[in-house]
Formats: C-alpha cells, structure tokens, sequence
C-alpha cells in the first residue's frame, strides 16, 4: 500500500505527458517485433531442445 502514491503518480504523468506515451509506444512495439516472431521463436525453440537433449 505504500507505493500507490508513486503509482498514481506515475500514471498521471503517462496520462499527461502525449510524447512520453508515444515513446514508450513505439519502444514497446519495437520490441514485441524484435522478440516475439517467428523466427526468434523457432530459434528459442530449437535451443530448448538442444537442451534436453533432442536433436
């Protein structure tokens, strides 16, 4: 319960701020592109398997 001022805080500031939110945005979406596709996930998966010993 002690840090619900600093949320509240925070979350004013995102609601306020236009240019903090389309930052972190378009951070954001960056990197849900860069770690959840196809590709990283096929490699990960293969990593998984490596490890447990299936080739």
């Amino acid at each position: 319960m002690d840090g619900i001022p600093k949320f509240v805080e925070g979350l004013n500031r995102f609601l306020d701020d236009k240019e903090l939110r389309t930052r972190l945005g378009k951070e954001g979406r960056k990197w849900v592109s860069e770690n959840h596709n196809k590709s990283h996930f096929v490699k990960v998966f293969y990593e998984l398997c490596g490890q447990v010993g299936v080739g």
